[in-house]
């Protein structure tokens, strides 16, 4: 099974500290290759947030990367009548 972990962590001023949500995250097993971050003077209102942009363009080249199965039961349940 294909399993991809990816993180994201904000914090919006120089008080706040990322240490927190990183151990979190590294708990939960996210590779800190996979871990994106944003940080101080990014409030709610502003959205110019590289972090998490870089986050989605790694979730989008792993699901470009990976190949999908699709099965059902019911397929195997149905039963067919001849005429």
């Amino acid at each position: 099974m294909f399993n991809l972990l990816i993180g994201y962590a904000r914090v919006s001023t120089e008080q706040q500290d990322l240490t927190a949500q990183r151990d979190a995250l590294t708990a939960l097993g996210v590779s800190p290759k996979r871990l994106y971050v944003d940080h101080v003077g990014l409030t709610g209102t502003n959205r110019a947030r590289r972090g998490l942009r870089e986050a989605f363009a790694a979730c989008q080249r792993a699901l470009a990367r990976s190949r999908a199965a699709v099965t059902t039961s019911r397929a195997k349940t149905r039963s067919t009548t001849r005429h």
